[in-house]
């Protein structure tokens, strides 16, 4: 159908808001559901690429969290996620901590379970990281496979 340039003046435009789409949201919905989906996935890719989960499958539709539960089969989205942040948590806590190398360990978890990786000064400095991951709450365990490292 061609339609002349008088004509254009004429028409207006109607834009149909989809059922469900939370239309009162300021700013427009769909502008800020797609931000805040943005700053989710992009928070999710930071921690769990910092975490050495680096598996993180972000799909069409934006599902990084099922893709990445896709992954590992013992776990869900929810158990990736809370994961995620576990080692967050245990990552403060380790620079937070007193005489306790935090960047030369290296801090996974696993349902709860945290693995602490990497080298540490003394027995002493093992000691101190692996009491600094266990304060943390939602810590179930601590593996500790740390090398002492007088260097």
């Amino acid at each position: 159908m061609l339609i002349r340039a008088d004509e254009v003046k004429r028409m207006s435009v109607v834009k149909k808001s989809k059922p469900g789409c939370g239309s009162g949201l300021p700013g427009g919905s769909m502008s800020f559901r797609m931000l805040l989906r943005g700053a989710v996935l992009a928070v999710l890719l930071v921690t769990l690429t910092s975490t050495g989960c680096i598996w993180l499958a972000v799909g069409a539709g934006g599902g990084a969290v099922a893709g990445a539960a896709a992954a590992d089969k013992d776990r869900d989205a929810g158990d990736v996620i809370t994961d995620a942040a576990l080692v967050t948590r245990v990552k403060a806590a380790l620079v937070a901590a007193k005489d306790v190398s935090a960047t030369r360990v290296k801090v996974y978890a696993h349902l709860g379970v945290i693995t602490l990786e990497g080298y540490v000064h003394s027995e002493d400095e093992a000691r101190r990281t692996m009491a600094a991951a266990k304060k943390v709450r939602g810590v179930k365990k601590v593996v500790a496979k740390m090398t002492i490292d007088s260097d």
